[in-house]
């Protein structure tokens, strides 16, 4: 029997932005090939990245099962290549597993009209259900009655489902061995049935070999789980819920030889919650930071802090600091309103522990960062905006906004959960989800489902909240502003409240920046579509037309789009100045705070050009050097009697990102920030 598994990643894309849409190995259908492999050793087992690769084999050496992981990335080019099998070779059965298939039955049911095309679901964790599944195939009784761990709908359309059955995570030493498929089959002496699966390690077993030859970015599992059940998230099911460690031996030994034998010196942890198991997670940090220390990999380490901080998780902050990919002690709320929380199941930490946290990053150089949600029930614009700059004021140094997107697989888009809080929605465009493949044959575009009104607000609210998101992102986001909080934060004055003052301001007297925001809320609303389809079907003519879809993040674009525009970026400072002007009309330390935004910021701010000058001297009578250097001992002391001369010099690595600049691409507005970091963003300052 030959089985192909597919974990599809938009391969159009690849390689043009990592460091944001990483190219990664496909660990969960590895894991599943690892089983078959051992417990059903006459099947030909294949598994994919690459849709192109994929089409081909298809069209070479048809399957006779296809499995596709369904996730929030893939799910459109999943479907378009079913409808392919489907048509050109009816006989192959067709199972569908991963994140975005949901453990409940209704959901179930609602997928299965989603996606036509497939024959079987295998939710929560697929190892026991898909080799129940592939071993009833295979004696062909796969419709003879429940199949442990898959669920199908029968001939007058009613959903069968078995029994579940979840995988044991082991720790068994003989796990770590080099084994070879032939000897795994023998040692294993269990019977043929699929219960009480072990979960092998594809690494390992070198089913991960070629893809890690290519390069692509390895993924490592230390543990299965989450004990938190919140209702946005599709860890949030009832399975998933059980948390399970693998050996500490089994994900050294794993780390190792996926960084020893690819090409990639990135690292990725899946872990929800690094750092819930204390001192084992620790013990985990140290083995990485030895081995980054010892052996040069990995240079770079994505992973997710555990949501409640604990002492193991902040020791494991500050080990992996120096290799940290996003640099950030994150400590996500997604809301601070109370009856928010409790309709979405949300645990967060308190004030008083964010607080001391953040003090804790700092007191270390460590930045810390947070994400906030809008969309949830009994949200509001006000209580949104009053949560994020909440957060700010705690000293939280980038907080990430975002829509609520519903997912298949997450309580929030069940049917009855929609109805009972009245949800609307509107779909657009995936960032990097689109692609064109088999020579034209197929164009795939995958679309997030956003939610812009329910109960308690309004789409008009949706669209304020957007702007809001705008505005965030250039006082808080990108860092043109960091160093001017601090120096709010030094006299005694709060800068959060002029976000809303920028998103609630009327432009109708700042002629440049009020048409950019003029279309920024077009487009704002022209991204929002009633279906999928019609998604799909702007994609398609796009691509028909030969036109540029890329910079779908419409507030890096129109960020860069303010920044290569000399009048807008004067006209929003000059509201900034007018704000703080009437905010510090008889505070003492005035003019010290004025000179910075009146002298200093405007020549650290570099225009988003090829033609922006490397260096700028100005003359200013604010004392950067002593501000820098933090050596003064009251605010005061930074108000030089005469002006001094300094000099701003931009950063390389923006030079070098700017030289091939093009303000009328959309993809170098938003590519911009995509790869330059934000310290690299703003000029440094030095005595002239």
């Amino acid at each position: 029997m030959r089985i192909y598994l597919a974990d599809l990643f938009h391969v159009y894309h690849a390689g043009r932005n990592p460091d944001t849409n990483p190219y990664t190995v496909p660990l969960g259908i590895a894991f599943l090939a690892a089983l078959l492999t051992r417990r059903m050793p006459d099947c030909e087992v294949r598994i994919f990245r690459d849709p192109e690769r994929l089409l081909k084999a298809v069209r070479a050496e048809p399957p006779h099962v296809m499995g596709f992981s369904f996730c929030s990335w893939n799910s459109d080019l999943s479907r378009r290549i079913s409808e392919i099998v489907k048509a050109d070779y009816p006989g192959t059965v067709t199972v569908g597993g991963g994140p975005s298939v949901d453990d409940a039955d209704d959901q179930l049911v609602e997928f299965f009209g989603m996606f036509p095309t497939i024959d079987y679901l295998v939710p929560s964790e697929g190892e026991s259900g898909l080799l129940s599944l592939l071993q009833s195939v295979e004696r062909k009784q796969a419709r003879q009655g429940p199949i442990p761990g898959v669920a199908y709908l029968d001939e007058s359309g009613r959903l069968v489902r078995g029994i579940y059955d979840r995988p044991i995570v082991p720790g068994a030493a003989r796990d770590l061995k080099r084994i070879s498929a032939k000897e795994s089959a023998k040692e294993d002496e269990r019977p043929s049935d699929a219960w009480g699966v072990e979960i092998p390690s594809p690494y390992l077993d070198g089913t991960l070999d070629s893809f890690l030859d290519e390069g692509l970015v390895p993924i490592i599992q230390t543990m299965r789980g989450c004990p938190y059940q919140c209702h946005f998230c599709v860890s949030g099911t009832t399975e998933w819920n059980a948390v399970r460690g693998f050996n500490l031996e089994r994900v050294k030994a794993e780390i190792d030889y996926a960084l020893s034998r690819g090409r990639s010196e990135d690292l990725i942890l899946t872990d929800e919650n690094w750092g819930l198991s204390g001192e084992r997670d620790v013990e985990i940090a140290r083995y990485i930071m030895e081995r980054h220390r010892t052996q040069g990999s990995p240079t770079r380490l994505y992973y997710y802090t555990a949501k409640v901080v604990t002492p193991a998780s902040r020791e494991i902050v500050e080990l992996v600091a120096p290799i940290a990919w996003i640099g950030a002690f994150s400590m996500s709320f997604q809301s601070l309103n109370p009856e928010t929380r409790r309709a979405i199941k949300r645990t967060n930490i308190s004030m008083e522990k964010l607080a001391a946290n953040v003090q804790w990053a700092h007191e270390r150089n460590i930045l810390t960062s947070s994400e906030m949600i809008y969309g949830f029930p009994y949200e509001t614009p006000q209580t949104f905006f009053d949560g994020v700059e909440q957060l700010l004021r705690q000293g939280v140094d980038v907080v990430d906004i975002y829509p609520l997107q519903l997912f298949p697989g997450i309580d929030l888009a069940a049917r009855a959960v929609r109805e009972s809080y009245a949800l609307r929605t509107r779909f657009r465009l995936s960032d990097c989800g689109y692609g064109i493949y088999g020579d034209g044959e197929l164009v795939s575009a995958e679309s997030e489902e956003v939610v812009v009104g329910n109960r308690w607000s309004t789409e008009e609210d949706y669209f304020t909240v957007r702007r809001y998101g705008f505005f965030h992102m250039v006082i808080a986001g990108r860092g043109y502003f960091t160093e001017f909080s601090r120096l709010c934060s030094a006299v005694g004055i709060p800068m959060e409240p002029i976000i809303q003052h920028l998103t609630l301001a009327d432009y109708s007297s700042y002629p440049a920046l009020g048409a950019i925001m003029a279309d920024h809320r077009r487009e704002a609303e022209s991204e929002l579509k009633s279906s999928r389809e019609e998604v799909y079907r702007e994609v398609m003519d796009q691509v028909r037309l030969g036109k540029d879809i890329t910079g779908v993040k419409l507030n890096l674009v129109f960020l860069g789009r303010v920044l290569n525009a000399p009048s807008a970026t004067s006209e929003l400072l000059e509201i900034i100045l007018d704000y703080f002007r009437g905010v510090l009309e008889y505070h003492p330390e005035r003019e010290v705070v004025l000179a910075y935004l009146k002298e200093v910021l405007p020549n650290r701010i570099v225009l988003l050009s090829p033609d922006s000058k490397d260096r700028v001297r100005f003359s200013t009578r604010f004392d950067y050097s002593k501000w820098e250097s933090r050596s003064y001992r009251h605010v005061s002391e930074l108000l030089l009697p005469q002006p001094r001369e300094f000099e701003a010099a931009m950063y390389d690595e923006l030079r070098g990102n700017l030289a091939m600049f093009n303000a009328t691409h959309r993809s170098d507005l938003q590519g911009i920030f995509d790869k330059t970091p934000s310290k690299y963003l703003l000029r440094t300052v030095a005595l002239s």
